[in-house]
């Protein structure tokens, strides 16, 4: 697996705060004002994993409720909707620019 780490300018170096990476993972393109070089938005190949993953924990917990080992109730929700939350906030350090 790669690393977790915060989008860098490929020109220039110049990271990327996690607001602006989160807006740019729906982007093709990202322009840097310090360097005005312009790069490619893709997504690191982690990110296809650790969305399998996501789903089939999400799909565990509600299968154990389904057949009654899990009481059906609030903390079910939690538990069913965690790892989605976990996987967005995660994805931020997922995204990578690179040269066009």
């Amino acid at each position: 697996m790669r690393k977790f780490r915060k989008p860098r300018c490929p020109y220039c170096g110049k990271k990327i705060g996690l607001i602006a990476a989160w807006a740019l993972r729906t982007q093709g393109e990202y322009l840097c004002p310090k360097c005005g070089g312009i790069a490619d938005v893709v997504l690191n190949g982690s990110v296809y994993g650790l969305a399998f993953l996501t789903v089939l924990v999400s799909a565990v917990f509600f299968i154990l409720a389904l057949l009654n080992f899990l009481p059906f109730d609030l903390w079910l929700l939690l538990l069913v909707v965690l790892p989605f939350l976990l996987f967005y906030l995660v994805s931020v350090f997922l995204v990578r620019l690179r040269k066009p």
